[in-house]
């Protein structure tokens, strides 16, 4: 079955394999299956990214007409997906997918004690910004991530092979594109600093006053699941989805996995959910495409101090000071799809039996 369309693959029909890592096995590879239909479409929204079908494995074996049909399809599909980030505003150096093996992985130290780097052997403390390897182990079969400090990351070619680069703040972003050379004119990047540095500022205050438990009520509290989105035990991503959401706005359910999963990130629309549960969606588009509603707050939270200075220093939030924090603008609560979920969920168990 096409994992992007629900429909069965017939045999000796094309299908396309993404390959990645089972969801309960981290050291297990595995494909998810794709029609022709199916991948490109994927291609097209900039959800699945190839370099060309000769590099495919096991493209050589296919027959002529097969190899031409893939050809045909890829290059309409490329040329489609070059247009629409072209007409999105989306800069090339956001557009890469991230490398499945090797320097692949950015992140903030999550665990208390993190491993030194293993390059130079310095410390890395909780919360500092680390780059990964995946590598094979030298201890065990299988694979694994070897970490180095941010200043030791030198095999990195492009900012978006890293897993999590629009997760990081502008100053870090900016770092590693100015070793890759991807670096904006100076007009474009004082506006993507505008963009990023009030919601830097809002993370870095809701990871000092408000605990884990906290910030996942807060995200289900506006339909936001973070265990469906694999982030719940991850206080960086809660928060840096919170401080987007709050700063401007919740998003509007994504059009192509149908979850409450988009949020704002480097100045683009990213999601951050899953189809099927297993297929990483990997929907982008611009700012201005997505509808925005208002952001609860709880009255305890948003009576704090420290959001109540905050919300007196950004001009441009979701969030309007009257003499208390309360919602910006009419608009009204994001529509909940929980019940056409559930009625489409009972029509496919109907189905199966007949």
């Amino acid at each position: 079955t096409c994992r992007a369309t629900d429909e069965k693959i017939k045999k000796g029909h094309l299908r396309i394999g993404k390959q990645t890592y089972n969801r309960y096995f981290r050291k297990l590879k595995m494909y998810e299956w794709f029609s022709l239909h199916g991948a490109m479409e994927l291609l097209r929204s900039g959800s699945l990214h190839v370099s060309s079908p000769e590099d495919m494995k096991g493209f050589a074996s296919l027959k002529p007409k097969h190899k031409k049909q893939l050809k045909q399809a890829f290059s309409k599909a490329v040329k489609f997906a070059k247009q629409t980030a072209k007409a999105k505003g989306i800069p090339e150096w956001m557009q890469g997918e991230p490398l499945r093996k090797g320097v692949n992985r950015i992140e903030y130290a999550r665990v208390d004690s993190p491993s030194p780097c293993f390059k130079c052997g310095k410390r890395i403390n909780k919360g500092d910004v680390r780059i990964g390897c995946y590598m094979e182990s030298s201890y065990y079969y299988g694979m694994q991530y070897k970490w180095m400090d941010l200043r030791c990351g030198k095999a990195v070619d492009r900012f978006s092979q890293l897993e999590g680069w629009d997760g990081m703040d502008y100053n870090v972003s900016y770092i590693v594109r100015k070793k890759t050379k991807e670096i904006m004119s100076d007009e474009e990047e004082e506006k993507l600093k505008a963009l990023m540095e009030p919601v830097s500022v809002l993370q870095d205050l809701l990871i000092a006053n408000v605990q884990d438990h906290q910030l996942y009520s807060l995200l289900f509290s506006n339909r936001i699941r973070a265990s469906d989105l694999r982030i719940s035990r991850d206080r960086y991503a809660m928060s840096k989805m919170i401080a987007s959401s709050m700063v401007y706005g919740l998003c509007e359910d994504c059009p192509q996995c149908k979850s409450a999963s988009l949020v704002s990130l480097a100045g683009r629309i990213t999601c951050w959910g899953y189809m099927d549960g297993l297929t990483k969606c990997g929907y982008t588009s611009s700012l201005k495409s997505v509808k925005r509603y208002l952001f609860e707050i709880p009255s305890d939270l948003a009576a704090r101090a420290w959001l109540q200075d905050w919300a007196e220093s950004i001009p441009s939030h979701s969030l309007s000071l009257n003499p208390k924090i309360r919602l910006l603008a009419d608009a009204p609560p994001p529509p909940s799809n929980m019940k056409k979920k559930k009625k489409a969920l009972k029509a496919k168990k109907a189905a199966k039996k007949r």
